[in-house]
């Protein structure tokens, strides 16, 4: 499988659920493969009959204290199935995953005439 900083990666993990991720070159071994920002994809049947995928993230971005940086998950090669070098992934699916795992924008600061104005009312939280 290639692996590069900006390939999009599909294996199959321990518990054979279909992982994708951004291979990661700088930090994966002949023993670890390391993967940034993992997503688990589901494939499930509609009650139309057809099938959706979900993408599931499996770490959220919103329980860590940076929401910027990726998250590197390092699977054991020997007990993982890894796909092809020619193993290309629909432009649609990738997309969904990029959606997904984006960074989560930081709130913008209030500007500062804004916060002054804020701090000089008074509140008055109980009757005198």
């Amino acid at each position: 499988m290639t692996q590069n900083k900006t390939k999009t990666i599909i294996f199959l993990d321990t518990l054979g659920r279909t992982i994708i991720g951004v291979g990661n070159d700088k930090e994966s071994t002949a023993l670890h493969l390391a993967v940034d920002n993992p997503a688990v994809l589901n494939i499930v049947p509609t009650q139309q009959g057809s099938m959706q995928v979900q993408i599931i993230p499996l770490i959220f971005r919103e329980i860590l204290a940076s929401k910027e940086e990726a998250v590197t998950v390092f699977y054991q090669r020997n007990l993982i199935a890894e796909t092809s070098q020619n193993t290309v992934l629909n432009h649609q699916i990738i997309g969904s995953y990029q959606n997904v795992t984006a960074p989560t924008p930081q709130a913008t600061s209030v500007p500062q005439a804004a916060a002054n104005a804020e701090s000089d009312k008074v509140i008055k939280l109980f009757d005198d």
